[in-house]
């Protein structure tokens, strides 16, 4: 078998592959994933929100690729915006492959993280990532914990495929940096601490 070279395209670096939105198109559609415009694929490019992996034993064919998508289009560009994980993917012969010691689906979470930590990113178990997201600093949280208007989109997407999440390591320390604020801020009149989440009641 010849042998598998792995190579890494990040960003608008991904256009100068031929034929490379088809693939990912190809390899959406093999996995039940939802179906992305070519418009969108070539904006997440440019934005820096897909990363892919080709072989060459299969003549520079796509062999993974990862993507970040925003949960709320209209405020994709705000700072500390809200972003999806997926479309995620990596062909069943390569996902043990290994590259400087990581494997091709821990090498794109690796870099997205890495690349968007402004960014809130997210992921729902939709695409598969819970196996690697412990080793790369994500975190569980309740989906309760989210920012009500991010909760509804997710719930309305269907995305959500339980009662928790995976944040990025970022994502979750702004979230409990935000909720323990608010928290302190809540006084009584005359001054006396509220009861706190992990209080036993008196």
């Amino acid at each position: 078998m010849p042998k598998r070279r792995i190579r890494y395209y990040r960003g608008a670096g991904t256009l100068v592959v031929e034929g490379w939105i088809e693939q990912v198109q190809q390899a959406c559609t093999i996995q039940g994933l939802a179906q992305i415009e070519r418009v969108d694929l070539e904006r997440m490019a440019l934005r820096g929100h897909i990363a892919i992996a080709t072989g060459s034993a299969q003549g520079d064919r796509l062999v993974g690729l990862l993507g970040i998508q925003a949960v709320e289009p209209e405020k994709s560009k705000e700072p500390e915006a809200w972003f999806q994980l997926g479309p995620f993917w990596v062909h069943p012969r390569y996902r043990a492959h290994e590259r400087g010691g990581l494997p091709i689906a821990s090498t794109l979470l690796h870099w997205m993280l890495d690349q968007h930590r402004h960014l809130n990113l997210v992921d729902t178990y939709e695409h598969g990532v819970r196996s690697i997201a412990g080793g790369l600093g994500m975190r569980r949280a309740g989906v309760g914990m989210l920012p009500p208007a991010i909760q509804a989109r997710l719930r309305g997407s269907q995305a959500l495929l339980g009662d928790d999440v995976l944040l990025s390591a970022e994502t979750w320390i702004r979230i409990h940096t935000a909720n323990d604020s608010d928290w302190w801020r809540e006084l009584t009149p005359t001054g006396t601490q509220k009861q706190g989440p992990c209080e036993a009641p008196a």
